[in-house]
């Protein structure tokens, strides 16, 4: 019980961290992925500070960041609780082990991220403020209550985009810690560390940015995917369905903002991998 606590806490706390960092790479990855006139990661930051100022890079911000701190904690505690089980039931470590409790914790998170970065994506696609449909997270999914046929009707609407999202975080997130412990072992190895909590920060800042380096590796086509469902102009009624959104994305549109991904997710799962384990070590042994 007391670990899980741990697992919430350490969690949340690399969760917020790592939004802090690394949201305006969301925002200039978001842009990417659904403005074509856009010529690269460049141009669309150098349109941002001149149009729009440092601002520009945390729109959306809010929700994220709260939502971090949710499911940042979710992802670490389901997949400590799915090491538990495999223990349990004497399924011995393994890579594919780690992969499938990553993979779970993963899917698990998708139903937490889906309707936040719905918010997120929306409000991000807003460049001019005197053209703003929304003045943010809270006025958006306001409106888009107010617009609903019914409750049923408002739920399935803040969950566009899940189908993609699944998979993009199960197998992500099964990635993500994949790279992740095996950074671990072969720190330990090389830094001659008899336990995880010995291992130099710097190494488990290498080992952490494995971990992001194979998540965006495997999620980023299904990441283009989820945003053009999530923010393609659709009738109220309907719904973007995945194959169909598939089928009009040309080769070069499923990997569309990768510097990006790369830039950010590298970077971001280094700092939230390390964040965790330095407070969960902690706590552990206070």
């Amino acid at each position: 019980m007391k670990d899980a606590r741990y697992q919430v806490f350490s969690g949340s706390i690399a969760g917020m961290a790592n939004q802090s960092v690394c949201h305006p790479f969301d925002t200039i990855r978001t842009r990417l992925q659904m403005k074509p006139e856009l010529k690269g990661p460049i141009d669309c930051f150098i349109k941002i500070a001149r149009f729009e100022g440092i601002f520009g890079f945390y729109k959306g911000f809010t929700a994220p960041f709260v939502a971090q701190a949710v499911y940042k904690s979710v992802i670490f505690s389901v997949n400590a609780f799915a090491k538990d089980v495999c223990e349990v039931n004497k399924i011995k470590p393994s890579p594919l082990a780690t992969f499938a409790c990553g993979a779970v914790s993963g899917t698990v998170n998708s139903f937490i991220v889906t309707p936040v970065e719905l918010v997120r994506n929306q409000l991000m696609m807003q460049i001019n403020d005197s053209k703003k449909k929304y003045n943010g997270p809270r006025h958006f999914i306001l409106l888009l209550y107010k617009s609903s046929d019914s409750t049923l009707d408002f739920v399935r609407r803040m969950y566009r985009g899940l189908p993609a999202t699944i998979i993009r975080d199960s197998g992500g997130v099964g990635f993500w810690f994949l790279g992740f412990s095996l950074g671990i072992s072969k720190a330990m190895s090389v830094s001659g560390s008899a336990t995880e909590a010995s291992i130099p920060m710097y190494l488990l800042m290498i080992s952490g940015s494995l971990g992001g380096l194979l998540f965006w590796c495997f999620a980023l086509p299904f990441d283009c995917i989820k945003t053009r469902m999530q923010c393609l102009n659709v009738p109220q009624h309907s719904q973007p369905k995945f194959l169909q959104i598939v089928r009009s994305m040309k080769p070069r549109d499923f990997i569309k903002g990768w510097q990006v991904a790369l830039g950010r997710g590298i970077p971001g799962a280094a700092t939230t991998l390390t964040v965790h384990h330095l407070v969960f070590e902690r706590l552990v042994h206070s």
